[in-house]
């Protein structure tokens, strides 16, 4: 019986509801006959809708909530003994072959004391970037409380995950042990673009949180001039202001929001539009452009405001300045040219499926899974 923990503080009842779940998430290549995920929250997830994530292995659910921590003065490690001893409790009580923690810090140092006290081998991914990008006094502050748990969980781990080069070169950075660059694994029935003409309306859309740092605002103001079909798709903090600014430009009659749709009805109808067009300062490559690349959609993108991202270059995705003029030049050159969007569509999707498609990505992490997990019974 070979059984993986997972240990993580998102809320899989939020992702099941937004729809971003796939086949096998947290067990590729269905590698484990028992899935057990530590939430360290109170979520509790319909574990019946969410079984398909763990394939054909047996999925059970865990709360170990995190400790407060202004009571723990920072989750200070000797004012946390309880909180990890009940984790080694319930891992324990599990006896599974491999941890895979999402994320190091608090997570991370918890994996660590596991696999000290236990000495279960634990794999950590890397999703963040908070390191780079320490540029507040609160997250300074929080950044030296946890620095020691953020190199010391990277360091013991049997493996260090990047899902991206960015959090890769941050891994290899800290000295993390084993660091291997596994991007994150999407759907692998997503449907592909053969059909470049345009017949009717020109379709757009943009996939993201919505939330200061994927602010489609300047999208917006881009399409005024522009005769199209806009599609936001996602919800966040900035959702009601973005309503607010399309009553305000007077384009209700072009664009539509959708707060969420299911991953895959979504990813089969990618291949209906003619542009995926994004805003996104995070420095990491974005799930939706690797969507829409495998979907043969042509991208345009932003470019950083400080540092290039890695993984793009001109060869197969477009990029432009955050501003409304600059969007609006390269949107209009993009609907005017199809054989512009045929050779960033096509070149996109070879690109995607040579570098992060889901088949290869699923093997590449059950191949880590299998290496570095104990014998099972």
């Amino acid at each position: 019986m070979k059984k993986l923990v997972v240990i993580a503080r998102h809320s899989p009842s939020v992702l099941l509801k937004k729809g971003e779940y796939i086949a096998r998430y947290y067990n590729p290549k269905n590698v484990f006959d028992e899935v057990h995920l530590i939430l360290t929250n109170n979520d509790k997830p319909d574990i019946e809708q969410l079984q398909f994530s763990s394939g054909k292995a047996k999925l059970f659910i865990h709360n170990l909530p995190r400790p407060d921590f202004l009571r723990t003065l920072g989750w200070r490690s000797f004012l946390i003994d309880n909180w990890i001893q009940n984790g080694v409790d319930i891992v324990q009580g599990i006896d599974p072959q491999l941890i895979r923690v999402h994320n190091n810090f608090l997570e991370g140092f918890l994996a660590q004391k596991i696999k000290q006290l236990v000495g279960i081998p634990y794999v950590v991914s890397i999703h963040h970037s908070e390191h780079q990008f320490r540029n507040t006094f609160q997250r300074k502050i929080l950044g030296w409380l946890l620095s020691g748990y953020e190199t010391g969980s990277l360091r013991e781990a049997d493996a260090v995950i990047g899902v991206y080069k960015s959090n890769f070169a941050y891994a290899q950075e800290l000295k993390g042990n084993d660091p291997r660059l596994i991007y994150n694994v999407v759907s692998d029935k997503i449907a592909k673009k053969s059909d470049y003409s345009i017949s009717k309306r020109p379709r757009l859309i943009t996939i993201n949180q919505q939330k200061q740092r994927k602010n489609p605002a300047n999208i917006i103001r881009a399409i005024r001039n522009i005769d199209c079909e806009y599609w936001i798709v996602g919800n966040g903090p900035a959702h009601q202001d973005l309503q607010e600014l399309v009553r305000e430009e007077g384009l209700e009659h072009k664009v539509q929001f959708h707060t969420g749709i299911p991953n895959d009805q979504l990813t089969h109808m990618l291949k209906d539009f003619d542009l995926h067009v994004s805003h996104c300062d995070v420095w990491g490559m974005s799930k939706t452009v690797v969507e829409s690349s495998l979907a043969a959609l042509p991208t345009l993108i932003n470019f950083h405001p400080t540092i290039p991202i890695p993984e793009y270059d001109d060869s197969w995705i477009m990029r432009c300045d955050n501003t409304a003029t600059s969007y609006a030049a390269h949107i209009e050159r993009a609907l005017k040219d199809e054989g512009l969007r045929r050779k960033f569509g096509r070149n996109a999707y070879k690109h995607a499926t040579n570098n992060f498609g889901p088949k290869l990505m699923e093997k590449k992490l059950a191949n880590l899974y299998t290496e570095k997990m104990l014998p099972g019974t």
